[in-house]
């Protein structure tokens, strides 16, 4: 997990998600991004010491694919 500052100015913070999968999710740009980028990464860190579950990088739900890939692997 590490926040960077991309070429464009916008800060990110590139994590992985319970399952190993890489995830990226995008602050804006300026001194109020940078702070919640690492506000963000603080809680994935805090997330992942305690075994909680980690944030979704959307917030508007999931993809179809994900869903029936969760749905398959539930029928296992």
């Amino acid at each position: 997990m590490s926040v960077k500052k991309r070429k464009d100015g916008y800060w990110v913070v590139s994590y992985r998600d319970e399952k190993g999968k890489g995830r990226t999710r995008s602050f804006g740009k300026g001194a109020k991004a940078k702070k919640a980028a690492e506000a963000f990464d603080l809680e994935v860190k805090y997330k992942k010491s305690i075994g909680e579950a980690l944030p979704f990088s959307r917030a508007e739900g999931i993809y179809f694919d994900e869903l029936c890939q969760l749905w398959v692997e539930q029928k296992k």
